[in-house]
């Protein structure tokens, strides 16, 4: 009786350590088969006690979700969208909705997909400037505001106003357009590996930093103690100390 009692109540401590129980973990989808996948990895080797639960979704919807407290920790796309779905901030500390927001995870490189029967789409690299006669499918504003942004504000720079033909709130409806011919889209081009044939993906020649968008890493304010633990074997750093503060 005494030896069950003992072990309950190591296994209580162990959970307000971080080192068991279940904690959820979200992410954008396509990122997921990236240093999520690692990270899974990681926390088997060095915590086996500590289940990650993977939850994919857009990068509002994950931003949302850490808010609530439904999610622990999150990966999204800087700017994090701040609550409503506007683009928020680029870390670095606690936003302005009281997320604390940890750049510098992964960095993204956006391309063109293009109708493969589109001469461009079979170019080694293109500027962006040279896709004012095509037809765009842009993000959604209020689902993808990030991507929105970065895709309008590229453009521009690049003294082109885009050919809109239709507004997606996903990724994947977007390469259906462009899949039936209809209209190019920028996107990750870690898509290429996932899409559906028909779609040629081209770089662009010294594209512009608002086509490289990185990944931060969002938690709460007061995180659970498991999440130090789990960012630093993703940082690559010695497991931190249950009593490190967020901000270590």
């Amino acid at each position: 009786m005494l030896d069950a009692q003992d072990a309950a109540v190591d296994r209580v401590r162990r959970i307000a350590r971080g080192e068991e129980g279940t904690r959820r973990v979200g992410c954008v989808s396509l990122l997921a088969y990236d240093y999520p996948a690692r990270l899974l990895r990681l926390t088997a080797d060095r915590l086996p006690g500590l289940r990650l639960d993977l939850h994919q979704g857009t990068d509002t919807a994950v931003a949302d979700l850490v808010r609530g407290g439904e999610l622990d920790l999150g990966f999204v796309r800087v700017p994090v969208p701040r609550a409503g779905g506007a683009a928020g901030g680029a870390g670095g500390g606690t936003g302005e909705d009281d997320l604390v927001i940890r750049p510098g995870y992964a960095s993204e490189r956006i391309v063109a997909a293009l109708p493969a029967t589109r001469p461009l789409a079979r170019a080694d690299s293109i500027d962006l400037g040279e896709l004012r006669d095509e037809p765009f499918v842009l993000p959604g504003a209020r689902v993808l505001p990030g991507l929105a942004e970065r895709a309008v504000a590229a453009c521009r720079e690049a003294g082109l106003e885009p050919r809109e033909r239709a507004r997606c709130d996903d990724l994947t409806s977007a390469l259906a357009h462009t899949a039936t011919g209809l209209a190019g889209t920028l996107a990750p081009e870690g898509l290429r590996h996932f899409s559906p044939p028909g779609i040629g993906y081209v770089p662009f020649r010294a594209p512009s930093h608002q086509l490289t968008p990185t990944v931060a890493a969002i938690h709460r304010p007061t995180p659970d103690p498991a999440i130090p633990r789990v960012l630093a074997l993703l940082d690559g750093r010695a497991e931190v100390s249950s009593a490190a503060s967020p901000g270590v």
